[in-house]
């Protein structure tokens, strides 16, 4: 699934609180960080398990800091929820949803995930895993808010605006002549 980022309706609060709130709406659960997945019975193949916001409520999960991955071509909004693993043994129900997580790297290994479910997955973790650690102001110590579905946090006391790190990658192939 190729996802449109809409970065310029993210800001809006009441139209990410609105696609939160939208029952056609996905939600991908990442325990510690670990993408929860829906396999073939013979493994051979996975893909990402979606939740419905049906889901979500049966559960109990808050959606108010939700990562905004992205409306697909019908419209429907794409969610990441980043929950610890102590959260997920502690939901009722969650075996049937929360079962198997599988690292990224393993899923890339193993080579069951499309590109487009590996890029989805790698998006949410970074996300998920910039948002733990950007909780506080580097400038001042307090909390910071979600804003932007996740894709800026700023401080309450302050005011700074933080943003996650977007590190450039190059991938080569050194060749010489037919080797």
């Amino acid at each position: 699934k190729l996802l449109d980022r809409a970065g310029a309706k993210r800001p809006d609060d009441a139209w990410m609180a609105e696609q939160r709130a939208h029952p056609a709406s996905l939600f991908m659960v990442l325990v510690d960080l670990k993408p929860v997945i829906a396999p073939v019975p013979d493994r051979t193949s996975a893909s990402i398990r979606w939740l419905t916001l049906e889901d979500v409520t049966s559960l109990a999960l808050v959606t108010d800091d939700a990562l905004f991955l992205g409306l697909d071509t019908a419209g429907r909004a794409h969610f990441a929820l980043s929950i610890t693993d102590h959260l997920a043994r502690a939901t009722p129900g969650a075996v049937q949803y929360f079962r198997p997580v599988v690292d990224l790297r393993t899923l890339a290994m193993q080579g069951v995930f499309s590109p487009e479910d590996q890029s989805l997955a790698g998006q949410a973790r970074a996300l998920g895993q910039w948002h733990e650690n950007a909780r506080c102001c580097g400038k001042c110590g307090s909390a910071t808010k979600v804003k932007d579905g996740g894709w800026r946090r700023k401080c309450w006391a302050c005011g700074t605006e933080w943003f996650p790190r977007t590190d450039p990658v190059v991938i080569m192939l050194v060749t010489d002549g037919e080797r």
